[in-house]
């Protein structure tokens, strides 16, 4: 039986409210208890690959006083189900992605990571992963991310799996071009 879309972003927002699922990395020196949050579901310790990076655009007209730039987040990722379902008996092989981006004052805001298709990894794409990635998110804080990094979450049939252990949150890089 396949799940709906609906169904699927449903569970991940109820998952997303009862408690958010991102710790800072170790060597940001910022202090766990205004940062670090309780971490429901289990971590993976493979079979999901998260490369996050952030651009500065130009989102306007320049004028004094206003550069018209602004820093956008994408984050893609790649799962490899039989890896995923290796480390979890029972997985489906249907996840819904997501990835937690925080904000300058601490809170953690959830943006779902939209499903572009599979691909074939490996010397002889033999490796077959899924493809994830976000809408550009506009409005970030760059210290913050830099210091915190983002945590990535998958909404599955036995429950919410982290491509994270918790307080090593994926590390956000600077792209020197635009979207």
């Amino acid at each position: 039986m396949r799940t709906s879309n609906f169904a699927l972003f449903a569970a991940l927002f109820a998952a997303l409210a009862a408690a958010p699922a991102c710790a800072p990395r170790d060597d940001d020196g910022a202090s766990a208890s205004t940062t670090d949050a309780a971490t429901e579901g289990q971590s993976l310790g493979a079979g999901v690959v998260v490369k996050a990076s952030y651009a500065i655009v130009v989102t306007g007209t320049p004028t004094y006083g206003n550069d018209a730039t602004e820093p956008v987040l994408n984050v893609e990722i790649e799962v490899d189900d039989a890896e995923v379902r290796r480390q979890h008996p029972g997985f489906d092989g249907y996840e819904s992605a997501f990835v937690l981006v925080p904000n300058r004052d601490g809170a953690w805001q959830p943006s779902p990571l939209a499903w572009k298709g599979s691909a074939g990894r490996g010397y002889y794409a033999q490796i077959r992963v899924d493809l994830h990635e976000s809408q550009p998110i506009f409005g970030v804080d760059v210290p913050t991310l830099e210091a915190l990094g983002v945590a990535v979450g998958l909404t599955t049939n036995v429950g919410t799996l982290w491509a994270q252990a918790p307080g090593q949150n994926h590390p956000v890089t600077k792209r020197q071009n635009g979207l």
